[in-house]
């Protein structure tokens, strides 16, 4: 199951993030140490229980649409105004030389994969394509 959930202020109970994620209190442990962004004191977590999918194309159409209706940029918009097609990576191998590869990120579905198999099944053919 995905759940769709929102980090608001605590004082006011401003929206400041949309996400997706099907573990939402790991998420949430992520957000306060990882990230750095949020703190309990100011932030909390708001999980609803009607915001529940069984698939992931449903659960990210609805993350979209939430992401415009609060005024974030949707993650489809970073990709097209940043036109990220690759990010390059540098993998060390034994002998301690580097050996660069190309990661693609697909615009429809935010898949992340490595050459040639990116394109047979992302992009214009991916299937979370309108």
């Amino acid at each position: 199951m995905h759940y769709i959930y929102l980090i608001r202020e605590r004082n006011t109970d401003k929206v400041v993030y949309v996400g997706e994620t099907i573990r939402p209190w790991t998420r949430w442990i992520q957000h306060l140490t990882k990230q750095g962004n949020f703190n309990r004191e100011e932030h909390y977590m708001d999980v609803s229980d009607e915001l529940i999918f069984l698939n992931k194309k449903e659960v990210l159409e609805y993350e979209f649409e939430l992401q415009k209706f609060y005024g974030f940029e949707t993650q489809r918009e970073k990709n097209a105004r940043g036109g990220k097609i690759g990010i390059t990576k540098i993998n060390h191998t034994l002998s301690g030389l580097a050996a660069t590869k190309i990661q693609y990120i697909c615009p429809h579905c935010n898949k992340i994969g490595n050459g040639p198999v990116m394109f047979n099944w992302h992009f214009d053919r991916c299937r979370f394509i309108k």
